[in-house]
């Protein structure tokens, strides 16, 4: 959800339900935002959490070079929100309940190296009608999004640095660090190691 500053609004959770708010006051330009209106809801957005997640760490870190990853990941976060709220949903794609029971699958499991018969079991789909239906909701195939899942779970692991490249990696599953700095470097666009010392 993104609320204009200065909005007025009242945010209610079931009562059973954990709610964490964070806030961010952006400048931004008022008349390229008039567009926006006062609120924007973006419903199901799950697979962003990684993302918001790597913000948040950015913001508490005193690393060099801090604003400008903290500029690229809110690049990165408005702009794939700004889509989805045009995005207007159609038949065949998976509900978001169904993304949120595979991300958290994934997640739990993602040293296990889950595989695509394992998601669509968890979707509750053939394997066959899953893969088609997984590809048009994230526009790219499930082992594509594994990986740059597992990838996005080593640069929190990398970030943290009590860990060796070697020991991030066998954490994720991979038997073959120089699989995993191919993958990494496939990814996020250098190895491993320059994105530690960045």
């Amino acid at each position: 959800m993104w609320i204009r500053p200065r909005t007025p609004f009242i945010l209610r959770a079931a009562d059973d339900e954990q709610t964490v708010v964070h806030r961010f006051l952006l400048a931004g330009d008022p008349a390229a935002d008039a567009c926006l209106g006062p609120a924007m809801c973006v419903p199901g957005a799950w697979d962003l959490r990684g993302t918001f997640d790597l913000l948040m760490a950015e913001t508490q870190s005193t690393r060099p070079y801090r604003d400008e990853r903290i500029r690229g990941l809110l690049l990165v976060l408005f702009t794939s929100l700004l889509r989805r709220a045009e995005w207007r949903p159609t038949s065949g794609l998976l509900s978001s309940s169904a993304r949120y029971a595979l991300e958290s699958y994934t997640d739990r499991n993602i040293h296990a190296r889950p595989t695509t018969s394992d998601l669509a079991r968890v979707a509750g789909l053939s394997p066959d009608y899953f893969t088609r239906v997984f590809r048009k909701t994230y526009g790219m195939p499930p082992r594509e999004w594994i990986v740059r899942r597992r990838i996005q779970r080593a640069t929190v692991l990398l970030d943290n640095g009590d860990r060796t490249v070697a020991q991030v990696a066998a954490a994720l599953g991979y038997s073959d660090p120089f699989l995993f700095s191919r993958q990494f470097k496939a990814v996020m666009g250098l190895p491993p190691q320059s994105y530690r010392a960045r």
